[in-house]
This record gives structure tokens, C-alpha cells and sequence, in this order.
């Protein structure tokens, strides 16, 4: 397989217990701990059964991609007992990632459901609803179609040392998310999340991966 430094394991919630893992990822956030750690390789996520995001239902095996994938890998994938990919749509240097709507259409020819996360830029000059709208527009005006807009809440040294400017730029983002008819998911783990956001619970209606 294709090996990268991805991201790790998270607690149980939205889609899996396994959580998220590096299994086709090329890097550029941080590694946690957990299920699979940073530089894994061939990392998948076992969905519990029920609803898991964008309405999908069953158990199932996810995938998070931040580096381009083929028709013919996710067929691959496929074959392996993949069903969903959750492709990066936004990088933490502040801009869309050109590879997604590439990679989200090369799923779905391979007969895969798309979810998309955002790894957000809370230091970069633009603002949380102005980058959401970015990542959006970027995957529509492509023809990009996905179910859930998971925000990976990740990495204390690219967020605020205040818990509460954190909280509400994600509030906004989140906001921003919510005008334009998305689904929502929080993507995150308990050390993650409070460095960044505290004890914060304004999130907690959300869906957790």
C-alpha cells in the first residue's frame, strides 16, 4: 500500500471506533495516538453499525486520504472492503487542496460514498467562515459531491493559546458550514481537543469521528 504520515486513532462517535488513520495520507498534520500512529501505513477504520455520516447506514470500513488516489486504488480499496473515503478538502497552510475533487470523483467511478474534512488554518488571515466557504466553493464549482464536512480539530500549535478564541472561531465556522446546507461532524480526540477547545461542550450536537 501507500504509506504517509496521516492521522491516528479517535474515540468512538459519528463513524467509527477505530477513528481516523494514515492508511493513503501524504502528510502535513499531526500525529496522534492511537489505533495507528503518525507515518502508518495501510490504516482503516472499522465503522460501527448504524448510521454513520451522510445518512449512510451499517458497518462498513472508512479511509481518510490528504494525497491524491486513482479509480483504479480506490478500487482497489474497494475490493478490500472499503466503503468510504474521506478525502481532505482543506490544508492547514490556509487554501483548498487542489487534489480533492480529483480524488472525491475517482471514488465514486470506483463506486465509493465521499465524506471530505477540513484541516483549518485559525492563524491565517481569513476568516473561519471565509475559509469554509473557500473549501466549499472550491469542491462545488468542480462537481464534487460529498456527504459530511467533518472540521479536524487537531494540533495545538496551529490554534490560539485561548480556548475561547478557539471556541469561537470555530462557532463560526461551524455557522458558516450550517448556511450552506452542509452536514457537520467533529473530527477529534480528547487530547486534542483540550489543548485546543478546553472543556468547551458547544459542539457535542455534532456527530464525533
Amino acid at each position: 500500500g501507500q504509506s504517509g504520515g496521516g492521522q491516528s486513532g479517535k474515540p468512538s462517535g459519528g463513524l467509527s471506533g477505530g477513528g481516523q488513520s494514515g492508511g493513503l495520507s501524504g502528510g502535513g498534520q499531526s500525529g496522534q495516538s492511537g489505533t495507528s500512529g503518525p507515518n502508518s501505513s495501510g490504516g482503516q477504520s472499522t465503522a460501527n453499525p448504524g448510521t454513520t455520516s451522510g445518512g449512510h447506514t451499517g458497518s462498513g470500513t472508512a479511509v481518510d486520504v490528504s494525497a491524491p488516489v486513482s479509480q483504479s486504488q480506490w478500487t482497489c480499496l474497494k475490493q478490500g472492503g472499503v466503503s468510504l473515503g474521506i478525502v481532505r478538502a482543506y490544508r492547514s497552510s490556509g487554501s483548498p487542496d487542489p487534489n480533492a475533487p480529483k480524488t472525491i470523483q475517482a471514488a465514486h467511478a470506483a463506486g465509493l460514498a465521499t465524506d471530505v474534512y477540513m484541516f483549518p488554518c485559525p492563524k491565517c488571515s481569513a476568516s473561519a467562515a471565509s475559509q469554509v466557504q473557500s473549501a466549499v466553493s472550491a469542491l462545488r464549482s468542480s462537481g464534487a459531491t460529498f456527504n459530511t464536512f467533518w472540521f479536524d480539530i487537531e494540533g495545538p500549535q496551529y490554534w490560539s493559546s485561548s480556548s475561547s478564541t478557539n471556541t469561537q472561531w470555530l462557532s463560526s465556522a461551524v455557522s458558516a458550514a450550517r448556511s450552506l446546507g452542509l452536514n457537520i461532524g467533529i473530527y477529534t480526540s480528547a487530547s486534542q481537543w483540550q489543548p485546543i477547545m478546553g472543556s468547551s461542550s458547544a459542539f457535542s450536537s455534532y456527530p464525533l469521528w
